[in-house]
């Protein structure tokens, strides 16, 4: 009898912890973004996909959201809608393809206990940014500044895309890489500010792996993130790379 009731007791006590440590990993993303109907598809990068489950889904009427999950670390979300002719969020070339522009997608930062709000529109573009906390607050800072210019270069390069006169295309190109060019600079800009911020980790990241910032001013860049930032994934990351550069240099 004393057995049962102490195999009771534990179980009781496992499953009390578990109620309470389930809700410690629960992020909530929810808001309003006009123009937006259907489904936002997005990967979660705890998560393993297949053909048959491609992705997980955020159901949006009349441009309202709500959606919950778990997550054990900070991390990048990028949702998107579905493609189709009439949708001018992707940037369609005549061809039929389209240019992955950033400013297509929804990106917030979800983190264990956070409850993150979207307000915005999606036009020509995904105009809608998160907030709630520090992290998803510099991220929005540093995309209001870069995604109408993300827009913009991706809809030179659709005009650009149709353009049939060889002079005219040449041109088009020379101003999306002039416009493109001053955007890199106004970001590093906002690295070199704020380098504190979870937003800027993330576009330091994401720079050095498309090569538009040099390895000397990457390394520079990641000596100013305070070890605050040190447990975090992306921080890992680019210290593993960085790293092996330094390595490599020292060789």
């Amino acid at each position: 009898m004393r057995i049962i009731v102490v195999i009771l007791l534990l179980l009781s006590v496992t499953m009390s912890c578990n109620t309470e440590e389930s809700p410690t990993n629960q992020f909530t993303v929810s808001g309003e973004i006009n123009g937006l109907e259907g489904h936002l598809y997005f990967r979660h990068p705890e998560r393993e996909y297949t053909r048959e489950y491609p992705a997980d889904s955020i159901v949006v009427t009349d441009g309202k959201f709500s959606y919950t999950d778990s997550i054990t670390d900070v991390a990048m979300i990028r949702a998107y809608t579905k493609f189709s002719a009439d949708n001018n969020l992707y940037k369609i070339a005549q061809s039929g393809g389209y240019y992955p522009v950033k400013s297509m997608y929804l990106m917030f930062f979800a983190s264990p206990g956070a409850s993150i709000e979207v307000r915005g529109e999606a036009i020509d573009f995904m105009n809608a940014y998160p907030s709630g906390d520090d992290h998803n607050n510099s991220l929005a800072a540093i995309n209001k500044q870069a995604f109408p210019i993300f827009n913009a270069t991706g809809n030179l390069l659709v005009k650009a895309s149709y353009e049939t006169d060889p002079q005219k295309k040449t041109s088009i190109k020379k101003q999306t890489d002039s416009i493109s060019k001053a955007e890199i600079k106004d970001r590093l800009d906002f690295l070199r500010e704020h380098p504190e911020s979870m937003g800027s980790l993330w576009y330091l990241n994401d720079m050095i792996l498309r090569r538009q910032i040099s390895e000397d001013e990457a390394i520079t860049f990641f000596e100013k993130v305070p070890e605050e930032l040190s447990d975090v994934s992306i921080y890992k990351n680019i210290k593993t790379r960085l790293d092996g550069i330094m390595a490599t240099k020292e060789g």
